[in-house]
């Protein structure tokens, strides 16, 4: 764990494991119950070739699901219950404009950052439908 020179922590973690992700949860809920942002920002971009299809039996494509969409889901999920004990909090997941303009070498990826996009403005509305019956 390194130290940043304005305090902030950096955790290490191969978020396309779940043991992993369960485990980054379990830190960041025991060492930080007033966490109020989350801010999902790694990405996995496995290239193919330009021409041809498929991928010759190669099956990396699910570490790249894996960091790209499972992980930022699961943290979300994880850490809703943190955030919501807060009295203001965010949860920030960056995807990018492959995710609407994919481009042929990182069909995965953009996939990926095209679901992660989905998600976010589902998981928007629930919080958003949560905090109406809540307040």
């Amino acid at each position: 764990m390194a130290r940043a020179p304005d305090g902030m922590t950096f955790l290490s973690a191969d978020l396309s494991r779940l043991d992993e992700q369960k485990r980054i949860i379990s830190e960041v809920t025991d060492r930080w119950p007033d966490l109020s942002i989350l801010v999902n920002n790694a990405g996995v971009q496995i290239d193919m070739p330009a021409t041809g299809i498929g991928d010759h039996g190669r099956m990396a494509f699910r570490s790249e699901i894996a960091a790209n969409l499972t992980a930022p889901v699961a943290l979300c999920f994880g850490l809703t219950p943190v955030l919501a004990r807060q009295r203001e909090a965010a949860i920030v997941n960056i995807s990018l404009g492959l995710a609407i303009a994919p481009k042929r070498t990182a069909p995965v990826y953009c996939a990926t950052k095209a679901g992660l996009c989905t998600f976010s403005r589902a998981l928007r509305y629930r919080c958003e439908d949560a905090r109406r019956r809540s307040g």
